[in-house]
């Protein structure tokens, strides 16, 4: 009986128009020297499990941003642990990037998932990712941090006010599609 009132509690979200509350309440962008530190706060309106299964599944990351062009799992250990590959292409202003990573993916369901850049087959010098999962009274609180040093040109005219604003907009469009998929896994779990 309670699965089922979940089920249709998770659907009435989905269907309800203007329900979803997914928010991005900070984006932070600072450069030293050639590193870039990205860190962004997300809420989303559905369990942290679900939301942890949706990030840290890489054979459908692009689900998530349409940033993704492609993502899969490369090696895949039986916790779900590995190396990950994803190709990214997006464009800032007039200046337009494919950035191909092959990195570590290491688990800690349902709270934390870390990657870590393997440089030689990467366009990127070095970089870490950390998703940081906690609850909340309605769903899930994200912390996403970015630690990166590019192996290519960024024009010195894009700053970190430029990417920040560039990256809002996208977070927020990402939120939106990372709470969707994660109600409806939540609904499919619980039906």
């Amino acid at each position: 009986m309670k699965r089922c009132l979940i089920a249709l509690l998770a659907a009435a979200a989905l269907l309800a128009p203007g329900s979803r509350s997914a928010t991005v309440s900070d984006v932070a962008v600072e450069k030293d020297g050639a590193r870039y530190l990205i860190v962004s706060q997300l809420t989303i309106d559905a369990p942290r499990p679900a939301v942890f299964d949706i990030l840290a599944d890489y054979d459908g990351f692009e689900r998530v941003s349409s940033i993704f062009e492609e993502s899969h799992f490369i090696q895949r250990d039986e916790n779900g642990e590995g190396l990950v590959y994803t190709r990214m292409r997006d464009c800032l202003l007039f200046f337009c990037k494919t950035i191909e990573r092959v990195e570590t993916l290491e688990l800690d369901p349902p709270s934390r998932i870390v990657t870590v850049v393997v440089p030689e087959q990467s366009d990127v010098r070095s970089g870490e990712t950390r998703w940081i999962l906690t609850d909340n009274d309605s769903g899930t609180d994200i912390r996403h941090e970015m630690d990166m040093e590019p192996d290519f040109w960024v024009p010195p005219v894009i700053g970190p006010f430029i990417i920040k604003r560039y990256l809002r907009k996208g977070s927020e469009r990402a939120a939106e599609r990372l709470e969707k998929l994660a109600l409806e896994a939540a609904a499919a779990d619980a039906g």
